[in-house]
Order: C-alpha cells, then sequence, then structure tokens
C-alpha cells in the first residue's frame, strides 16, 4: 500500500503566494535595500516574487502543481537583467551546505501538512538562511558561488 498523498498549502494566485511571504522577507527592503517584491507571475503554474538588489536578485517560486518552494539567488547583469544562465544561480540551500551547516536547510517535507501558519514558520526558517549565510551574496559577494556548486557537483555525482 502507498503512502497517502502530501497535502502543502494552496495558493490560488501569485499575490496570494505573495502576500504569504512579503512579512518574511521584508528584511530584504529595510536591512539591504532591496527593491520588491515584484510578482512575475510566469504562468499559472510557477508563481515567481523577486526582490531586486544592485548585483543581487532573489526570486521566491511556488510551482503550484507540485506545491513546490524555492528560494534562488540570481546575479545581476550590468543592464539589470537576471543571468539567463541558470547554472550561475544558487540555491540559499547550496550556500548553507557549502558553509556548512546542512542541518539548516528548509527542504520540501517541511511543507507537508501544514495550514498558512506553519508554511510561515518554514518560511521564516528560509528567511534566517538567507540572512544568516547569504548576506554576502546579498551585498553581491559571489564568492561564495564557486564552493555551493563543488558541494552540488559533488552529490549529484554519488
Amino acid at each position: 500500500m502507498s503512502d497517502p498523498p502530501r497535502l502543502r498549502p494552496f495558493f490560488p494566485t501569485a499575490r496570494d503566494f505573495a502576500a504569504a511571504t512579503t512579512p518574511h522577507f521584508a528584511f530584504l527592503v529595510d536591512d539591504f535595500g532591496y527593491q520588491g517584491p515584484q510578482i512575475e507571475e510566469r504562468s499559472d503554474d510557477m508563481y515567481d516574487v523577486a526582490y531586486y538588489g544592485r548585483g543581487t536578485a532573489v526570486v521566491l517560486n511556488w510551482d503550484t502543481d507540485a506545491a513546490y518552494f524555492a528560494c534562488n539567488l540570481a546575479p545581476r547583469l550590468a543592464d539589470g537583467t537576471l543571468d539567463p544562465d541558470y547554472q550561475a544561480w544558487m540555491s540559499v540551500n547550496e550556500v548553507v551546505a557549502a558553509r556548512g551547516a546542512t542541518e539548516r536547510w528548509v527542504s520540501q517535507a517541511d511543507l507537508d501538512d501544514v495550514d498558512l501558519s506553519g508554511f510561515g514558520a518554514v518560511m521564516d526558517r528560509a528567511a534566517d538562511n538567507l540572512r544568516d549565510f547569504c548576506d554576502d551574496v546579498l551585498r553581491g559577494d559571489w564568492t561564495v558561488r564557486r564552493d555551493a556548486h563543488r558541494w552540488l557537483g559533488d552529490r549529484t555525482e554519488l
């Protein structure tokens, strides 16, 4: 017998997703001078909420079909656009792992069977990881990328 499907929060629109995440990531605006949040709904299947700093953008993704959450760091090009090479991007979990704190990861299982309050607790943890481990990247210093990608590459070769 298979396990029952896991329930995750539901956000009918990108605006609902933004409303649920904005309070947790307001420090990007308050402490780092980022602009946002900017809702960038690419499709009904994926919502993006972005915060833009001088050299870095933070992109929160919500996959509506799988109820999958991601928090990504994207380098900004000289013209202000995001680097189109997703291989240049990093997840916050990659940075956390490269800095030896995998126990602080936010996983998809953390969102299983949670209500909006539980979702908020997970977003608090995601924001704390961003603040605690990625402050250099948030200020435009991407030197950790080599270590983060090396850490990820070591895991995918297993």
